[in-house]
């Protein structure tokens, strides 16, 4: 169970990341 931990804290991360990128440009558009 592990690596299947391992799988979704990567994924979590990457949402995470996904985000603060695609937050402030969202905010550029808008502005």
């Amino acid at each position: 169970m592990v690596v299947t931990t391992a799988v979704v804290m990567a994924t979590v991360a990457a949402m995470a990341m996904a985000t603060a990128v695609v937050v402030p440009a969202m905010v550029v558009e808008m502005a």
